[in-house]
């Protein structure tokens, strides 16, 4: 399925008008954020969210909260990350998300996690959305506790620039671009 850039194009005006609120209120919750438009932006990308196509667990193109083993200080943990992508049955990429409210370029905690949860599949990236802010973190150097936000950080998308690099977006998290190899570094 090829990406539907007017679709993704309304979800940010839509974000846009109405920004100040979920930037600022801290009762608007990350499921909330997801259902209004992290699911609509990956439907709009070509993923398969809901599964519509009716496809067993591991043929799927996301599945949401997956239960993966994460090795923390020394020990293996089931953690879930908000969205895992596949690939013919492949996993390819992770993706948490965070309430918009949360200050994604100084969060050294979600920075970590979702760099661990990259990290611990053999990933090359990982991203952390909420939003406000798309970021890419490259997953190959192992996360260290201490390590600061911007550490092995790829690339931010500021929503102010999501509309500019809407194609640069497009042809790097689209279903389209993932199964072409956009991710292979």
């Amino acid at each position: 399925q090829h990406p539907d850039i007017s679709t993704f194009s309304k979800i940010l005006e839509r974000y846009a008008n109405k920004r100040a609120f979920f930037q600022n209120d801290k009762s608007y919750k990350e499921a909330e954020l997801r259902t209004d438009f992290i699911n609509p932006s990956l439907k709009a990308l070509g993923w398969d969210v809901d599964n519509e196509k009716g496809l067993p667990h591991k043929l799927r193109d996301l599945i949401q909260e997956e239960t993966i083993q994460v090795e923390e200080a020394g020990k293996y943990r089931s953690k879930n990350p908000d969205y895992t992508l596949f690939v013919g049955g492949k996993r390819k990429l992770f993706i948490e998300v965070k309430k918009s409210s949360i200050d994604l370029l100084n969060d050294s905690e979600a920075a970590i996690q979702v760099r661990r949860y990259g990290w611990n599949a053999g990933h090359s990236i990982s991203l952390l959305w909420n939003f406000e802010h798309l970021v890419i973190y490259d997953c190959r150097p192992m996360p260290l506790p201490d390590d600061a936000p911007h550490v092995a950080r790829i690339k931010v998308y500021r929503f102010e620039e999501y509309i500019d690099n809407i194609h640069e977006i497009v042809d790097f998290l689209s279903r389209q671009a993932v199964y072409q190899g956009s991710l292979d570094m």
